[in-house]
């Protein structure tokens, strides 16, 4: 049975405004969510979707 956690999304203005807010601008998306996910969200997440402001979306691997 599939979890309803597995796959988030997040528009790419507020993974910018997270990034400032841990002081983490210099890591990439994926070494940002990946650590985003261990500390602040359920753990069962597989994937993260960056939603771009043109409307484009960017499927981030996080699972292990």
């Amino acid at each position: 049975m599939r979890s309803v956690y597995e796959n988030r999304e997040i528009t790419r203005q507020v993974l910018e405004s997270l990034k400032e807010k841990f002081n983490c601008k210099g890591m990439s998306d994926r070494e940002f969510l990946a650590w985003y996910k261990r500390n602040y969200l359920t753990g069962y997440e597989k994937t993260i979707t960056i939603i771009e402001p043109n409307g484009t979306k960017t499927v981030v691997r996080v699972y292990p």
